[in-house]
C-alpha cells in the first residue's frame, strides 16, 4: 500500500488529554505512522492563561502534533461555542503547507463547524470518526439533565422543551442538581420525573417567543453540525448502535461504515487470589468520573454493603468540580476505608489496576458507543456488571459473559453484586466465557488503511 499523507484533527492529544477518544486517536497515529504513512495531528489544547489559539508544537512518538488553545473565552454568541475562525485559519495554513491526501476529524469540538466545508472545497478525501453524539447534541452523550435518554434534537424541538439554557425543565434539573451535590442525596425527589415533564409539556404555552428562538439556536446548531458530517466522504462509528442512531437522524446509511476501536495487547493477568467468599469482593470502576457515566448509582448500590461484603475502588479524574465534591460527600458516608479514590492513572497502568479487581462496574447512563474499558477489562479476563445501553447492552451477555442492569436502577445493580457477592462460582463460570480480545491496533489501522486508500484513488 502506498504511503499517504494524512491530517488528524481531534479535541485533546496525550499526554494532556487521556480520555478514550483521544487514547483511541493516538493509537491510530502511531499505528499508521509504523506503517510508513505520514500523520499529522492538530488538537486543541486546554491551557488557562495563555494567550487563545496561540500554537504549541510538540512530537508525541514521532507524530507531529500542532496544539492550539482554545480555553472558550473567544466566543461569538451564546450556544455557537463550535465557531472559531482563528482556528479555521490555522487549520487552513495546515493543509496548505503538507498538502494532505486524505483529512481524517477524529472530533471536531474546539475547533470549528465550518472545517469539513473547507476540507471539501479543497477537494481532499474527508473521513469523520462518530465516538459520541456531540454533532446532534450540545450535551454530547443524548442524555438529559434529568438522566433520561433523549431520542434526538427533533430540529431542536426537543431541546428547547429539555435542555437548554432558560427552559423550565433545565432550570428546574439545575437546581436539582445543584440541591444533590451540595448535600450528597443520591436519590430522586418526591414526584421529580412528573414535574419536569409537566415543565417540558406547557413551555411552548407558557413561553412561546422564547421557546420558539430556542429551538431556532438549537436547531441551527444540529443543522450545522450534521451538514458538516454530510460533507464527509466516510463516516466511521465505532459500533452498530452509534451507526444506528446516527443513522436515525437521517445520514446516508452508505456513508457510514464500523470500525470497532482496537487495543494493545494485555499481559497475561496476574496471580489473583480468586474471590472464594472469604474476603470482601473488591469491585472496581475505571474512567472519567462524571455523571453521565453513572457514578452515583454506582456509589448508591454499593453503600448498602458492609465493608467485610464489599470494597470499592474508583480510578480516574472527577469532573466538573461541583461534581468531583459530590461524589467526595458520598463517599464519606461509607465506612472509613471500604472507598478507595485513586485518582488518575496512565494507561500503561491499566493492566495492574485490573489486576486487582475481582469485578469491574460500566454503569453508564448514555448509549455508549463502544466503551474500550469493557474490552479491556476482558482482555484482562475480568468479569463485568454493566448496563443495558447502548453499545455495551448489544455486547454484554447478562449471565454468559456478564452481568446487566437498567442503567439508574440502583437496586438492580446492588441485588446483583450481593448475589455474586454470596455466590463466589459465577465469577468462574464468567470467566470461562469470556469473548476474544479487541481487535489489535494493527488490524484496526489495516482497517483504516483501506479505507483511506479506496479514498484516495477514488480522487485520482
Amino acid at each position: 500500500m502506498h504511503a499517504m499523507k494524512i491530517v488528524v484533527l481531534v479535541h485533546g492529544y496525550p499526554p494532556t488529554a487521556v480520555a478514550g477518544t483521544e487514547i483511541c486517536a493516538q493509537r491510530l497515529c502511531v499505528a499508521l505512522r509504523n506503517a510508513g504513512h505520514g500523520v499529522t495531528v492538530m488538537t486543541r489544547e486546554e491551557f488557562p492563561g495563555a494567550p487563545e489559539y496561540k500554537v504549541i508544537r510538540d512530537t508525541q512518538d514521532g507524530v507531529p502534533v500542532i496544539r492550539v488553545v482554545n480555553n472558550f473565552t473567544k466566543l461569538r454568541e451564546a450556544y455557537r461555542y463550535e465557531e472559531h475562525p482563528r482556528i479555521e485559519e490555522i487549520f487552513g495554513k495546515l493543509i496548505a503547507g503538507t498538502a494532505p491526501d486524505l483529512v481524517h476529524i477524529q472530533h471536531l469540538a474546539g475547533a470549528s463547524w465550518r472545517i469539513p466545508a473547507m476540507v471539501k472545497e479543497r477537494g481532499i478525501p474527508l473521513v469523520i470518526s462518530l465516538h459520541d453524539y456531540w454533532y446532534p447534541c450540545e450535551r454530547v452523550q443524548l442524555l438529559r439533565p434529568d438522566g433520561t435518554i433523549c431520542p434526538g434534537p427533533d430540529e431542536g424541538r426537543n431541546c428547547a422543551r429539555y435542555c437548554a439554557h432558560g427552559a423550565l425543565s433545565y432550570m428546574a434539573s439545575a437546581v436539582m442538581e445543584r440541591i444533590r451535590w451540595r448535600t450528597g442525596f443520591t436519590g430522586r425527589f418526591p414526584a421529580e420525573a412528573v414535574v419536569l415533564k409537566s415543565l417540558a409539556a406547557i413551555q411552548g404555552g407558557v413561553m412561546p417567543r422564547k421557546t420558539r428562538r430556542l429551538a431556532g439556536v438549537y436547531g441551527g446548531r444540529c443543522a450545522r453540525l450534521l451538514g458538516g458530517l454530510a460533507a464527509a466522504d466516510l463516516l466511521i462509528a465505532p459500533s452498530e448502535k452509534a451507526r444506528s442512531i446516527y443513522l436515525s437522524l437521517g445520514l446516508p446509511p452508505a456513508k457510514v461504515v464500523v470500525i470497532p476501536h482496537g487495543a494493545p495487547p494485555f499481559p497475561p493477568p496476574g496471580e489473583r487470589a480468586p474471590y472464594d467468599g472469604n474476603r470482601p469482593l473488591v469491585v472496581g470502576y475505571v474512567g472519567t468520573i462524571m455523571p453521565h457515566k453513572g457514578v452515583a448509582t454506582f456509589l448508591r448500590a454499593t453503600r448498602g454493603f458492609r465493608p467485610s461484603v464489599v470494597t470499592v475502588r474508583m480510578f480516574g479524574r472527577a469532573y466538573p468540580k461541583g461534581f468531583a465534591r459530590y461524589v467526595q460527600r458520598i463517599v464519606a458516608r461509607f465506612p472509613r476505608g471500604q472507598v478507595e479514590m485513586q485518582g488518575t492513572y496512565r494507561p500503561v497502568e491499566l493492566p495492574r489496576i485490573l489486576s486487582g479487581l475481582d469485578l469491574l462496574v460500566i454503569p453508564s447512563l448514555w448509549h455508549e458507543t463502544f466503551n474500550l474499558v469493557l474490552w479491556e477489562a476482558w482482555a484482562a479476563r475480568l468479569p463485568v456488571v454493566a448496563s443495558r445501553v447502548g453499545a455495551l447492552g448489544d455486547v454484554v451477555r447478562d449471565g454468559v459473559d456478564g452481568f446487566t442492569f437498567v442503567p439508574g436502577d440502583w437496586r438492580e445493580l446492588r441485588a446483583k453484586l450481593g448475589w455474586i457477592a454470596a455466590n463466589p462460582r459465577l465469577l468462574s463460570e464468567i470467566r470461562n466465557h469470556l469473548p476474544r480480545n479487541c481487535i489489535s491496533l494493527e488490524e484496526n489501522a489495516r482497517m483504516y488503511e483501506e479505507a483511506y486508500a479506496a479514498l484516495v484513488a477514488h480522487r485520482t
